[in-house]
């Protein structure tokens, strides 16, 4: 069942009904996970997206890709402490606290975007 509170989105991540919004990340009904680094995807795709209209060709957009890598999600809990599900499996310990906890992965994000290190 599609809960009513997110956007309706296309293909395209348009929200329906209007060819010059667009939404993305986690308000959309997209039937895909709900993690921050797709979120990151799917702005450089609206990013392209505005660039092509401003152009005046809507035809060259293109459809956001549902993604079909590995079903991961990591929470901190704290600096010292996390927990992760992989594949429906979750646990704490060294391993979520290694990839999340240190800098709650500010640092990965400032690096994929070309951004220098946080001082």
């Amino acid at each position: 069942m599609m809960c009513k509170c997110w956007l309706q989105v296309n293909n395209f991540l348009q929200v329906e009904g209007h060819s010059n919004w667009f939404a993305l990340g986690d308000i959309t009904s997209l039937s895909d996970y709900r993690l921050g680094r797709l979120a990151l995807d799917q702005g450089a795709l609206v990013a392209a997206h505005i660039k092509t209209l401003h152009g005046g060709d809507a035809a060259k957009l293109k459809a956001w890709k549902k993604h079909n890598g590995i079903e991961m999600i990591v929470v901190s809990l704290g600096r010292n402490n996390g927990a992760m599900a992989v594949w429906g499996w979750g646990f704490s310990g060294w391993l979520p606290t290694w990839i999340k906890s240190r800098d709650m992965m500010v640092g990965m994000t400032r690096k994929n975007m070309g951004l220098p290190a946080a001082a």
